[in-house]
């Protein structure tokens, strides 16, 4: 399960790299990852799950820009639904479902 993110890229001269922050549910958002691309894939273990994101862009002197107030949020998909069984008929060799 991933959620991919994608920014417009930084014109910045000193761009060093992007770093990535996340949460879930009402916790602090904390840094994930750093990136010098454009895109970053977030691997989550769970179906339907969600998280909210941030990206600053970091310098070749490490100075961090400050973080945004608005954040992105992503979502896996939903696990797809069960099939049912309606009914199963025994023909001496196999057993049909429909």
């Amino acid at each position: 399960f991933r959620v991919r993110l994608t920014w417009d890229k930084v014109n910045f001269n000193d761009l060093a790299y992007y770093k990535i922050y996340a949460r879930s549910s009402l916790f602090p958002f904390s840094n994930i990852a750093k990136t010098q691309n454009t895109s970053y894939e977030d691997v989550l273990n769970e179906a339907g799950a969600s998280r909210e994101y941030k990206v600053t862009v970091v310098d070749k002197d490490g100075l961090e820009s400050i973080m945004p107030s608005d954040y992105a949020k992503g979502k896996t998909l939903d696990a797809p639904a069960a099939p049912s069984i309606v009914s199963s008929v025994f023909t001496g060799n196999s057993i049909q479902l429909s």
